[in-house]
């Protein structure tokens, strides 16, 4: 009761004119965290004035930026493996009030839909005939489109509710919904274009650092429909951009190289869109998955 007592007290100090006391303020409300947040809310939505309510906007998004900093470096060294716990946690920078459980339904459902229509005689390119039914025309996910929201479009609930995300968030579920099922699709990290590499079936899935080009089947473009193309276009691609054949622009990335990717790209959309503090906060996330 008295630490509530002392939030309150804080958080009715807020309009203190002399910026040095504001600053002691402001650290001491930041140390509460999450608990801060309901009293912050409430006053971000009943106050006008100017000052006072630019303050309290910019704590509650210190406070947030500040938890998703500590679930993204937990998730890093601890739950590596689950994509769509980290996709979960930075949905929290644009979505603070999805209900997350939801959403794991949503996928859930949509995995369960896959399965129901796969099997194990089927070759992988039957299997990836298969997802992109259920994917892109039962659920109807589809790449952003040129005038949408650049931000929206980094962020599950964005896709998950509007149907369209960019190539980092659909192949993001593409390869969720897929592993899930025990189909080695894993990301490629292809400068300027993210896609998709369906390895080697003959062993259980792997570290995708493991994985050598030869061990690539076919690639997949999660942004048009899941479209099947080679090494050849792949070599094309990077000849066409003046790009060095980097043995990485074929071959599968990490859980962490991709989060990484979508971190950088969401700080460059609220840059596009004269959002800088909120640019600087994103990139400041990088740090947490750096091992």
């Amino acid at each position: 009761m008295c630490q509530n007592k002392e939030l309150e007290a804080l958080v009715s100090m807020l309009d203190e004119p002399s910026e040095e006391m504001y600053a002691a303020i402001k650290v001491k409300i930041i140390d509460y965290g999450g608990d801060a947040m309901p009293l912050l809310e409430n006053v971000e939505v009943e106050q006008s004035e100017e000052r006072l309510h630019k303050r309290v906007t910019q704590l509650i998004q210190e406070i947030r930026y500040k938890d998703v900093f500590k679930s993204l470096y937990d998730w890093a060294r601890g739950n590596v493996g689950d994509l769509l716990e980290a996709a979960l946690i930075l949905n929290r920078l644009r979505f603070p009030e999805t209900n997350e459980e939801s959403l794991k339904k949503t996928v859930d459902k949509l995995t369960q839909d896959v399965w129901l229509e796969i099997n194990d005689n089927l070759t992988p390119l039957e299997k990836i005939k298969v997802i992109n039914h259920v994917f892109y025309d039962v659920y109807q996910y589809k790449g952003i489109g040129l005038n949408k929201d650049v931000v929206d479009g980094n962020f599950l609930y964005a896709l998950i509710h509007g149907q369209e995300g960019n190539s980092l968030t659909i192949s993001m579920l593409y390869i969720i919904v897929a592993q899930r099922l025990k189909l080695p699709i894993f990301g490629v990290n292809l400068p300027q274009h993210f896609i998709l590499a369906y390895m080697d079936e003959s062993a259980d899935l792997r570290n995708p650092k493991s994985y050598v080009e030869s061990d690539v089947i076919f690639y997949l473009n999660a942004m048009n429909k899941g479209a099947v193309f080679t090494q050849n276009e792949v070599r094309l691609y990077l000849k066409q951009m003046k790009l060095d054949p980097h043995a990485d622009y074929y071959t599968p990335c990490d859980n962490i190289t991709l989060v990484k990717r979508l971190v950088k790209e969401i700080s460059s959309a609220y840059e596009k869109d004269g959002r800088k503090d909120d640019a600087n906060a994103s990139a400041g996330l990088l740090s947490a998955l750096e091992l």
